[in-house]
C-alpha cells in the first residue's frame, strides 16, 4: 500500500492537506495517537515514552535509563504503523515516523515549510496570540522538536534529505500543494509492487519479533538482528553467542520467536559480527 507522510508543524496548514489529499485519493488518514492506541498491544506504554503530546515535554538525557526505552518505543510504534500501511494506502501526520518506514520504498515524505514570519501570523490569526507569544510558540515547539528528532531518530528534522516533497503553504494554494502530491503518488515511482508489499511484511514480522523478545524477561536486552521472510514463516536470528550459556541463549530465544504468530521456523547464526546480511 501507498503511504503519504506528513510532517506536522505548528499551523493548521498539515490537517488541510491531509483532508484534501484523503477527499481526493480516497486514502484513509491517520495520526501519531492512532498509532499510539494501536501501538498499545505491543507495549509500547511500558517504554514511558507513549504519551501522546510528546512535544510539550523534553526528550530523556540520551545517557540514562530511556535509552533502551527509545529503542523498544521505536519498535512497537513500528509494529503498529506497519499493521496499518498493510491494510490501506495511508496519510500520516505526525513527526518523522516516516523514517520507520525507511525500507518500505513507497512512501512520499513530504514536509510545510514557511518563513517565520508567515507562520506568526497564521498563529495569531488562528489561535488569537500576540505577536510575542506566537514568536515563543514557534521557537520553543521548533527546539522541542529538534530534540526529540535527534533523540529517537538522530536526526535534524529540518534537514531536506529526510523529505521527497517540501512544499511552501505561504505560496502555494492549498489545491496547488495537494495537486503536486497527488501528481508524486500517482507516479509510477510510488506505485507499491509485489515485491514491495513482500518486503513490508517482512520488515513487519521482523519488528513483530523484536517486541516479542523485549516482553520476555528471558530475552529482554538481548543484543540480535533478525531477519524475517513472512512469505515463509522464517526468522533468522543473528548475534554473538555468549561464552557461557550459550545453548540457553539458543534456547529461549528460539522459544520466544516461536510463539510469534506466523512464524514456522526460527533459525540462530550465533556470530562473531553483529549484522549478517
Amino acid at each position: 500500500m501507498s503511504v503519504i507522510a506528513i510532517a506536522k508543524g505548528t499551523l493548521t496548514a498539515s490537517l488541510k492537506l491531509s483532508s484534501y489529499l484523503a477527499e481526493k485519493l480516497d486514502y484513509r488518514v491517520i495520526t501519531r495517537e492512532e498509532v499510539l492506541e494501536a501501538a498499545k498491544i505491543y507495549g509500547v506504554e511500558k517504554t514511558g515514552l507513549g504519551k501522546v503530546a510528546i512535544l510539550d515535554s523534553r526528550p530523556p538525557s540520551l545517557l540514562n535509563r530511556f535509552t533502551e526505552k527509545r529503542r523498544q518505543y521505536l519498535i512497537c510504534f513500528q509494529a503498529a504503523l506497519m499493521d496499518f500501511a498493510l491494510n490501506d494506502n495511508l496519510i500520516y501526520i505526525g513527526h518523522l515516523a516516516h523514517l520507520l518506514l525507511a525500507e518500505y520504498r513507497p512512501v512520499l515524505r513530504i514536509r510545510l515549510a514557511a518563513s517565520d514570519k508567515y507562520r506568526i501570523r497564521k498563529l495569531e490569526e488562528e489561535q488569537g496570540l500576540s505577536h510575542d507569544e506566537a514568536q515563543k510558540l514557534i521557537k520553543d515547539i521548533d527546539e522541542r522538536r529538534l530534540k526529540w528528532s535527534r533523540f529517537l531518530y538522530g536526526v535534524d528534522w529540518r534537514d531536506p534529505v529526510l523529505y521527497d516533497l517540501i512544499l511552501n503553504p505561504e505560496k502555494l494554494s492549498l489545491e496547488t500543494a495537494g495537486e503536486a502530491v497527488i501528481q508524486c503518488v500517482e507516479s509510477a515511482d510510488f506505485q507499491p509492487t509485489a515485491q514491495d508489499i513482500d518486503v513490508l511484511k517482512n520488515l513487519r514480522l521482523q519488528a513483530v519479533v523484536h517486541v516479542a523478545l523485549w516482553m520476555s524477561s528471558r530475552t529482554r536486552g538481548l543484543d540480535v538482528t533478525i531477519r524475517a521472510d513472512a512469505a515463509a514463516g522464517e526468522v533468522r536470528v543473528y548475534g554473538k553467542a555468549p561464552g557461557v550459556g550459550a545453548e540457553t541463549w539458543k534456547h529461549d530465544l528460539g522459544n520466544v520467536i516461536s510463539t510469534v504468530k506466523g512464524v514456522k521456523s526460527v533459525i540462530i547464526k550465533p556470530s562473531v559480527t553483529q549484522i549478517v546480511d
